[in-house]
């Protein structure tokens, strides 16, 4: 396993986010309610009891970072709280030899890079004085952090990516590579703002991975076996691209704007799907046999954090009342329902309707180091 060099100098980031705009009441009242709810599904363990559509498969996988996602809504909601740290106490209690936060032993990268995420976002938070950890379990978290960054750097391939579930092979890991890919970048350029040195080349090679999967008109998905866009990955990699400083991926942001201010036009927020009006965008018509209704509302949680991260507030202020519209609209009942089941639907939805005060670090720019 290739080891973290180490710690920089901590305590000089992010001590204050922007406001990206003006939210909607309701949404917020919305939201209010739906983190209520989680709050008292939340274990006396510090995990939350799952919920799933009646007749739907859940797979257990998914709730392995959907914990670490639940963590995430309700600190972009309430910032740090009891009901975070019992989420940080349980994730840890579970943290693997190898660093792997597993609540169900699945050891999936994926679902791993989410919880890292809430360990992140915490230890950022006690920096800026957001939050006051327990002195006792404050070197756990920070021990934990390094332990988990330390099992994504191990879990990189040679070309850059990383597997969706560890050594688990098969067409289903091969087919959420990229997918993965976003979680991981973000948990590693986390850790960077944390003040984590990660070894040379760690990112870079990141980024060479995408370029492998550059499509011949310049696209980058996570779909090339199916040989199809998928609009919540698009949303995904941008946002990933947009968080990283400098001029290197430009020309990859120019080609995914183009695609993802279609979205709205092709009823993207109506059908929770992707129907191209563009006649150069034909090629991807077959998007709306592929992606039906519930989804996981992974691609509106990335859209916004696409208009954050790029700081164009005119933009994120017509595409969230969109998603403002859509969500609420479909809800079921208090909270958000998919195949994913309650816990990380109801959770993407809160993270997409509180973007407007952006409490996370998640929801600005991201890799910088203030020790390099």
């Amino acid at each position: 396993m290739r080891r973290i060099i180490g710690w920089g100098v901590l305590g000089l980031c992010h001590l204050a986010f922007p406001v990206w705009g003006k939210s909607d009441p309701v949404a917020d009242r919305a939201v209010a309610r739906a983190i209520d709810l989680l709050i008292e599904r939340q274990q006396s363990n510090g995990s939350f009891e799952e919920r799933r559509p009646k007749g739907v498969k859940l797979y257990e996988r998914h709730s392995d970072g959907a914990h670490g996602v639940a963590g995430l809504a309700i600190m972009a909601q309430r910032g740090y709280c009891p009901a975070v740290q019992k989420t940080l106490d349980y994730l840890l209690s579970r943290q693997r030899e190898d660093g792997c936060l597993s609540p169900h032993g699945t050891k999936c990268n994926l679902e791993h890079s989410y919880c890292t995420q809430l360990l992140i976002e915490v230890a950022l938070a006690q920096q800026r004085g957001a939050a006051e950890v327990p002195p006792r379990k404050l070197n756990r978290l920070y021990q934990g952090i390094r332990m988990a960054v330390g099992y994504l750097i191990g879990q990189q391939h040679l070309d850059g990516g990383w597997p969706y579930a560890g050594p688990v092979a098969g067409w289903y890991s091969k087919y959420l590579e990229s997918a993965t890919w976003v979680p991981v970048m973000e948990a590693l350029l986390l850790a960077r703002n944390l003040g984590l040195r990660l070894p040379p080349g760690t990112l870079h090679r990141g980024l060479h991975y995408l370029k492998s999967r550059e499509k011949p008109d310049g696209f980058l998905n996570g779909l090339k076996e199916k040989h199809i866009i998928s609009p919540h990955v698009t949303c995904a990699v941008l946002a990933v691209l947009e968080a990283l400083p400098g001029k290197r991926t430009r020309s990859w942001r120019e080609i995914g704007w183009r695609y993802v201010r279609c979205l709205p036009s092709a009823g993207y927020f109506e059908r929770w799907g992707f129907e191209p009006t563009d006649p150069k965008l034909d090629q991807f018509a077959k998007l709306k046999k592929t992606l039906g209704a519930r989804r996981h509302l992974y691609g509106h949680h990335y859209l916004m954090l696409c208009h954050t991260r790029s700081g164009d507030r005119p933009a994120f202020q017509e595409h969230y009342a969109r998603v403002v519209k859509h969500l609420l609209a479909n809800r079921t009942g208090e909270v958000w329902s998919s195949t994913a089941g309650e816990l990380a639907s109801t959770s993407l939805a809160v993270l997409a309707l509180c973007a407007p005060h952006g409490r996370l670090a998640l929801y600005g720019k991201l890799g910088r180091n203030p020790a390099d």
